[in-house]
């Protein structure tokens, strides 16, 4: 599983950005859609997130042939 963590950084993260080689910045309306809050674009995140266990966890079961139920 990877995870990407964005959102608008600190000071003190902003340097650590600018020294670390496995850091980047961008800018914040390249990465964010216009019109949503960041409060919007973290829930939206949330649910994409959650979306792509649930559909991990089905293809993990389906690979090992085991059955499995789906619920909403």
């Amino acid at each position: 599983m990877v995870t990407v963590r964005g959102g608008q950084a600190t000071p003190i993260e902003y340097v650590m950005a600018k020294v670390l080689s496995h850091e980047e910045i961008i800018p914040i309306d390249e990465v964010m859609p216009k019109g949503i809050s960041q409060d919007e674009y973290f829930h939206a995140q949330l649910q994409m997130m959650e979306s792509s266990q649930e559909a991990a966890t089905v293809v993990a079961y389906k690979a090992a042939k085991k059955t499995y139920r789906y619920q909403l």
